[in-house]
């Protein structure tokens, strides 16, 4: 059970912290296409959040590549690279919220 928790603890960090450190540099390049019109906030984090499932069953797969034989999981493959990627998915989601949030990448990350 721990390992289980750490390979699913490692996938969520290791998908939320480049969504936390993204959005407060990208906020100006928003704001000006937000306040010109070009798209509307529901869009535009829909495409992040679009672009992100890819990544994170990338990175889920090749987390689960490197650790599911080594330490002999019983559990079936894609079951398991699915649902750590699917809670990689969450964690990107909510510091892409608190990223939203913050003023700049120091105030996100504390």
């Amino acid at each position: 059970f721990g390992v289980v928790v750490q390979v699913a603890i490692g996938g969520m960090f290791g998908l939320a912290q480049p969504a936390l450190l993204s959005f407060p540099m990208e906020r100006p390049i928003f704001l000006r296409e937000y306040a010109t019109g070009t798209y509307g906030a529901i869009p535009y984090f829909f495409s992040k959040i679009m672009v992100e499932i890819p990544m994170a069953i990338a990175q889920s797969a090749t987390m689960f590549i490197l650790t599911y034989w080594l330490i002999g999981f019983q559990g079936n493959f894609g079951f398991l690279v699915l649902t750590v990627a699917t809670l990689g998915l969450v964690a990107a989601s909510t510091s892409l919220l608190i990223g939203s949030a913050s003023s700049n990448v120091q105030v996100a990350i504390q």
